[in-house]
């Protein structure tokens, strides 16, 4: 139920709209009458979830105090459903990373790895404070809240958290299927904080990668295959984009393995492997598949004025000998310079079911782009 205030003469929100909710539920977006802002309600009922800090605890959850959690403002117990609780939230401008995959908006690489290292570390400490041991048990794109650029991540959502047992585990949720890691998918399943290391590698390839495709996904074989104990997709939908360097698809298949202890085994660890990875922060700014536009930029750890700019397209030629062939072209502009020129990496043809020689070309872009200037 929607909160209102106390008074009906004088409420403190104005309910604008229903939100999309997520697996425990309702949620509205709102203005704050008395400090003047916008924020979210989000009704949880905790029926099944017994063990949830917004049950057992609620007060733990307004005392995660992190840069990257989402801020609690107040909680109330619901007057409609028994063991329900409404938490207010800020409302962040640039919604939740699922809300950018819905407005197909695409995260660059150095993006993304900003974002996942964030909310990974917000992991790290709900894990490590005494008062707390919290594990999360939802990491998903639609936890994540992001400010109006995008480049700011808070992780929200917390009413299916539980304190960490005795054992370092806590009971599987019945929550989002996609993230949900394979050994919490049987009925008696558990996680660990391996769990939300699942998630969060899930959610990190989605926005190297793009969203899985929703559409075709069968939710009856997905709960079969989490009750099995298996990963919620098969191997075929893990599929990386050709711009995507293979030091970062390892990182990722790691954290999203379908074995906990393959994992990386703390938030902290998955954090100290992405901050090795140097690559050109490529952007996929239009197409689909292996045939589009890129851009990108490097060296990393240069000011953004002082980087040189790289441009891939890719595209299936419509004539000449070539037909029905896909076409690879690099090109690179100087730091202050709108001039595109070649710089050493040669055009290529090749066949459009060659996905390895794609990524080849990439690979052949990032290594001449070294060479040229390397990283600092």
């Amino acid at each position: 139920m929607a909160l209102r205030g106390e008074r009906l003469d004088k409420p403190s929100y104005s309910i604008l709209r229903s939100l999309k909710g997520g697996t425990s539920g309702e949620v509205y977006e709102a203005d704050h009458l008395v400090f003047g802002r916008k924020c979210v309600q989000k009704t949880y009922s905790t029926l099944g979830l017994e063990d949830a800090a917004a049950h057992r605890e609620p007060r733990l959850l307004h005392r995660i105090k992190h840069d990257h959690v989402a801020e609690v403002l107040e909680a109330q117990y619901d007057n409609e459903i028994e063991d329900a609780i409404t938490f207010v939230s800020i409302y962040y401008e640039g919604r939740c990373i699922a809300r950018a995959f819905d407005e197909g908006y695409r995260f660059s690489v150095h993006q993304a790895i900003r974002l996942a290292m964030q909310v990974l570390d917000a992991l790290a400490f709900v894990y490590s404070e005494p008062d707390l041991l919290v594990i999360h048990r939802d990491v998903k794109p639609g936890n994540i809240f992001l400010d109006a650029s995008r480049t700011y991540a808070r992780l929200g959502d917390w009413g299916s958290a539980a304190r960490l047992e005795s054992d370092g585990q806590v009971a599987g949720i019945e929550g989002s299927p996609l993230y949900t890691p394979p050994e919490a998918g049987p009925v008696d399943g558990r996680m660990g904080i391996t769990g939300d290391v699942y998630g969060m590698g899930m959610t990190l390839f989605e926005m190297l990668n793009g969203p899985f495709d929703y559409a075709s996904i069968d939710p009856a074989r997905v709960d079969a295959r989490l009750t099995k104990g298996q990963r919620a997709l098969p191997e075929s939908a893990f599929v990386f984009a050709p711009h995507i360097p293979e030091q970062l698809r390892t990182v990722v298949r790691k954290a999203m393995s379908s074995k906990a202890e393959e994992r990386h085994a703390s938030p902290s660890q998955l954090i100290a492997r992405l901050q090795r990875i140097s690559c050109i922060d490529w952007t996929f700014v239009e197409g689909s598949g292996s045939d589009g536009r890129w851009e990108g930029t490097w060296p990393p750890n240069s000011a953004e004025n002082r980087r040189r700019r790289y441009e891939v397209k890719s595209w299936v030629l419509a004539g000449g000998p070539d037909r029905g062939r896909r076409r690879l072209e690099a090109r690179q502009a100087m730091p202050a310079s709108e001039h595109f020129a070649r710089f050493g990496v040669d055009d290529v043809t090749v066949d459009t079911d060659d996905r390895v020689a794609v990524e080849r070309f990439f690979a052949a872009v990032e290594a001449r782009a070294a060479q040229r200037s390397p990283a600092r």
